[in-house]
Order: structure tokens, then C-alpha cells, then sequence
């Protein structure tokens, strides 16, 4: 296969252009490096935008700088691959985006407008306020300072949350505070078996259950004043059935990466997703012509297979609320696997014996629509 034609139905590319942080966050997926560490060439970065620009068949795609923490690039750096993927998406009738997932501790107020002047998409990770913040990641006073600069000069910012035992019990003051600080809208993940992540810090069905009642019930109890998108996906799920999924929706029922979604590292190799490594799940190379077609089928297979575990969901009611958890996650460990199905099964349970709530948050949905802050 022409690597050409195997961008086709790309939308979103996962550009992993270093693998070093400035923090250790105690769960960090990568198991992240140190600053000094290796950083994605121009050259492999220009290859992929334009791979995926000029071969996607969607109007509109994404081109992801990711980490390890991405701001560790020189600005410099930034703005070329930003104006020359922007370059050829208007020659090619077409729309780029550039989210950035950060840390928060590498922008300054100027950084900051200098950035968004280029279009980068920010969201930045933050689990509370710097006291249980910094259990797990540090730097929480900063992180805090930051928000604060996308408040002053109105920049659209997503809050990124890792609900972990620091903080899963603790999401109605975490909730309370984001409010306090103007934060409207946050989204969330339960800590994945990835990197740091594999050594002891899963959390149980139960445990899960305690941060999504408690995110539930603030939500319903202040009419919704800071929205958790993961949970109120669930919530549209329960109250109207399932719609159309996105391609780029990491919770759909059927994982898109390698489908629509695809990664590249910082030497130029592909893997099926920003969270897989290139080395358990390897597609091919942007520097090469040809995509070894049977390799990557055997590989996108192996990736999405999920066994004879599936069997469970067929007859399941939660299957309406469920989004089988990060594939890359489950691939490396079948207790997160199943305590993301018990957590699905304990919280279907949930709704349906309290289903005032959620349909109550819902109505409040329909009245006005939900976004970031």
C-alpha cells in the first residue's frame, strides 16, 4: 500500500515530538524522560502534516503535539510546523487544528499569547487544587497561576483530570474549586495501566464508583454549574440511546486508532495510537513509500482483538453507557480491563436505581448547550 493511500482516512495524527517532561507525575503514561531528552526533527514533522493533509479525505484534521510535555519545543520550532501545516491545508481546501495537552508549568503570559496567536488548541491537566493536585503531580500552585492567564485574557482552555487515589473520593471540593476559579468544564480519565501507571496505582470498581457519584451528584445538585464531559456523555447515553460517534472520540464503542486515528514518533516511526508503543504495535515508517499492507492489518487486528472476553458484553444492559476503556490499557492489563467493567456495570446500576438524576441533568443540557470555559 502506497503510504499515501494509507493516509486516506486519517483525521488525526498523534505526533510524539519528545518524550521528556519537566515534572514526574506519579502516574505519567509514558514514563516520561528528562528535558535534555531526544525531540522530533522539522523534517519528520513536516512529512507527517503534509501525509495527512494532502491525502486525508476529511475536510477538517488534526495535527496533535504530544508528549512527554510538548512545550519543552522551542517556540520557534512550533510556529514553523504550525505555519506550514496551515500553509497546506489552505492550498488544499482544507481545515488544521493543533492541540496541545500540557502540563501548565511552561507558559508565560507571553508564551501564552504568542501561541494562541498561532491557533494552538491548549488543554492542560489539572486534578484539583495544588493541595491534592500535588500528590500526585506537583507544581499545583503553578498549574493554578496558569488558568488564571487564560481566564485574564479569555482563551479557551480544556481541564484534563486523571482521577486517581489522591483525589477520586474528593471530586466534589475538587469540583467546588474548579468553579471557584471560573473552570466551567473538565474532562476526566481514571488512571490507565500505562507507563508509571502499570505499578500499583489502579483504582477498583469501587473506587471508580465513589468519583462518578460524587461528579453525578454535584452536577445534579448545582444545575450543572462545572460540567464533566465523560460523565454527561454517559448521562445522554442513558436519558436518548447512543448517536452518531465522531471519529476522533476516543469513548466510542469501537476504538478508531489505526483507523482514523494514527501516531508518529520522533523518529519517524507509526504506531496505531499515542498511548500504544511503536514497538508492541508497529505500522511502518513516514519515511518510507510503502506500507507493508499485511503487517498493518495483523497488527490493527492484534490491537483491537478483544478475545473471548467480549462474549460478557453482548447480553449486558450497561453495554448502552459503555466505552470498553482505553484499548492500549486494556491490552497491557486485564485488571484494568475488568475493574473498567465493573466500574460500567456498578454505575449502570447507579442510574437506573436513581434515574431522577440523570435525567435531570440531561433536561438541563437540552436547555443550554455545554462547552469549555
Amino acid at each position: 500500500m502506497k503510504i499515501e493511500n494509507f493516509f486516506e482516512p486519517m483525521v488525526y495524527v498523534t505526533a510524539k515530538v519528545t518524550h521528556g517532561c519537566n515534572i514526574k507525575c506519579r502516574y505519567c503514561k509514558v514514563d516520561s524522560l528528562s528535558t535534555k531528552s531526544t525531540r522530533m526533527s522539522m523534517e519528520t514533522a513536516k512529512r507527517a502534516a503534509r501525509l495527512l493533509v494532502e491525502n486525508s479525505t476529511f475536510d477538517s484534521v488534526w495535527f496533535n503535539m504530544h508528549g512527554g510535555e510538548p512545550l519543552l519545543m522551542p517556540d520557534e520550532w512550533i510556529e514553523e510546523i504550525v505555519e506550514y501545516a496551515s500553509d497546506l491545508a489552505k492550498k488544499n481546501s482544507k481545515e488544521i487544528k493543533f492541540p496541545i495537552a500540557t502540563n501548565g508549568t511552561l507558559l508565560s503570559e507571553e508564551r501564552l499569547l504568542k501561541l494562541h496567536s498561532l491557533g494552538i488548541d491548549f488543554s492542560m491537566s489539572c486534578d484539583g487544587p495544588p493541595h491534592i493536585n500535588d500528590i500526585m503531580r506537583r507544581r499545583g500552585k503553578t498549574v493554578q497561576k496558569t488558568y488564571q492567564l487564560f481566564k485574564k485574557h479569555r482563551i479557551r482552555v480544556g481541564i484534563m483530570a486523571v482521577i486517581n487515589r489522591a483525589n477520586h473520593d474528593k471530586m466534589k471540593e475538587i469540583m467546588d474549586w474548579y468553579r471557584e476559579q471560573g473552570i466551567r468544564a473538565f474532562l476526566s480519565n481514571f488512571i490507565e495501566a500505562q507507563g508509571r501507571g502499570m505499578t500499583n496505582h489502579l483504582l477498583s470498581p469501587q473506587e471508580m464508583l465513589v468519583s462518578g457519584i460524587q461528579i453525578l451528584e454535584h452536577m445534579y445538585e448545582t444545575d450543572v454549574s462545572v460540567a464533566n464531559d465523560d460523565l454527561l456523555r454517559k448521562i445522554v447515553w442513558f436519558a436518548e440511546g447512543r448517536k452518531h460517534e465522531d471519529a476522533v472520540c476516543c469513548p466510542n464503542m469501537q476504538c478508531q486508532a489505526g483507523r482514523h486515528m494514527i501516531a508518529v514518533d520522533m523518529d519517524g516511526s507509526m504506531t496505531v495510537c499515542g498511548s500504544a508503543d511503536s514497538a508492541d504495535f508497529p505500522v511502518g515508517a513516514i519515511d518510507r513509500d510503502e506500507i507493508d499492507e499485511r503487517q498493518y492489518k495483523e497488527v490493527l487486528n492484534r490491537f483491537h482483538d478483544k478475545g473471548r472476553w467480549i462474549i460478557r458484553c453482548f447480553d449486558c444492559p450497561a453495554r448502552k453507557i459503555c466505552s470498553h476503556g482505553c484499548t492500549t490499557a486494556c491490552n497491557k492489563s486485564s485488571e484494568y480491563r475488568d475493574n473498567m467493567c465493573g466500574y460500567t456495570r456498578l454505575l449502570w446500576t447507579y442510574l437506573c436505581e436513581h434515574p431522577e438524576k440523570p435525567y435531570r441533568i440531561n433536561g438541563i443540557l437540552s436547555g443550554r448547550a455545554m462547552s469549555y470555559n
